[in-house]
């Protein structure tokens, strides 16, 4: 859940839209196999 949060800080704080789902991608993945 922490990947999840922070996933989220990052993307508002970058707002970039293709690198911000680039995170999401990076971060959801590692929320699901935890």
């Amino acid at each position: 859940m922490t990947y999840e949060k922070n996933a989220i800080e990052i993307i508002d704080h970058r707002l970039s839209g293709s690198q911000h789902i680039e995170l999401i991608v990076y971060y959801t993945p590692h929320k699901t196999s935890s």
